[in-house]
């Protein structure tokens, strides 16, 4: 992450790391200057207590501060139920869908 347009960022309970986010960034005719939320995650004992809120508000502080145009994330859950939480909570923070779909090759032919 020593890269610029890059970050990471980590929740500390005590002496215990409990949760992180990392962010990176790109530049596109469409977006422009954007960064996307590639992790997010706190441990399951300390979720519920405002730390992935916390996290989500680092990172967008930080793409603030860096001039980004947008910052994207993209929910994946298999669970159709916690994909629709994911969903709600992301809007709540100020998040819209839409209605881009995500496309990845894998690299293999």
């Amino acid at each position: 992450l020593e890269q610029p347009g890059n970050a990471a960022f980590l929740a500390i309970d005590g002496d215990e790391a409990v949760g992180f986010s990392t962010v990176t960034s790109t530049f596109g005719i469409e977006r422009g200057h954007s960064a996307e939320i590639e992790d997010l995650f706190v441990l399951p004992s300390h979720r519920g207590r405002g730390i992935a809120t916390a996290l989500l508000g680092e990172a967008m502080m930080w793409g603030t501060q860096e001039g980004f145009e947008t910052l994207e994330v993209v929910v994946t859950p298999d669970d159709p139920t916690r994909k629709e939480n994911l969903i709600r909570w992301y809007s709540r923070l100020g998040f819209a869908e839409t209605g881009r779909l995500v496309l990845i090759f894998d690299g293999s032919y």
